[in-house]
């Protein structure tokens, strides 16, 4: 009942992707190609209208010789009009909720760690700028790098911090979020 209005919201909260190029948008596809991945969204409802989500995501990777079950959040975002009213908020706190009770170790998110207003927002959760690089493979087998994670703890603390001071690339697998 709810997909067309999620459908609207995303489009509205993403528009800029509407301005990509046909080679942009195929590059941006390749990297975040991960739908496979999640497995559950949540939603923020407002007198039966949908102002708010983001998907819930889980996999896990071997970085380092260590087992990790990674989450994580995207596509997260809220109706213009719905904004600073703590919506946001609610909603990463229930998503961290669920990645805890599906065994999460930790979860990351890219971000824009060049705002300080982001990396406020999510470290009232446990987000903390990973401090390097961060790489993975898109659907085409083309390995990317970037330099915008943020990571928190959520059933290991250990392997948070194993993963914060390491100083290789952290590697996440196939597909951004």
């Amino acid at each position: 009942q709810f997909k067309k209005q999620v459908e609207l919201l995303l489009e509205e909260c993403f528009a800029w992707e509407a301005t990509l190029t046909p080679a942009q948008k195929a590059e941006h596809q390749n990297k975040f190609c991960s739908k496979k991945d999640v497995f559950g969204y949540v939603l923020a409802l407002e007198k039966e209208q949908a102002v708010g989500i983001a998907m819930v995501l889980k996999r896990t990777i071997i970085y380092e010789g260590q087992s990790i079950t990674l989450g994580g959040i995207g596509g997260m975002c809220t109706r213009e009009d719905k904004r600073f009213k703590g919506i946001a908020s609610q909603i990463l706190v229930k998503a961290f909720e669920e990645l805890k009770k599906t065994n999460c170790d930790i979860v990351y998110i890219c971000a824009g760690i060049d705002k300080l207003w982001m990396i406020k927002f999510y470290g009232k959760v446990g987000f903390v700028p990973l401090g390097r690089p961060h790489t993975y493979l898109g659907k085409s087998g083309k390995r990317y790098t970037d330099h915008d994670a943020m990571i928190a703890p959520v059933n290991s603390v250990e392997k948070f911090q194993y993963v914060l001071n390491q100083k290789s690339p952290f590697d996440i697998g196939v597909g951004n979020w």
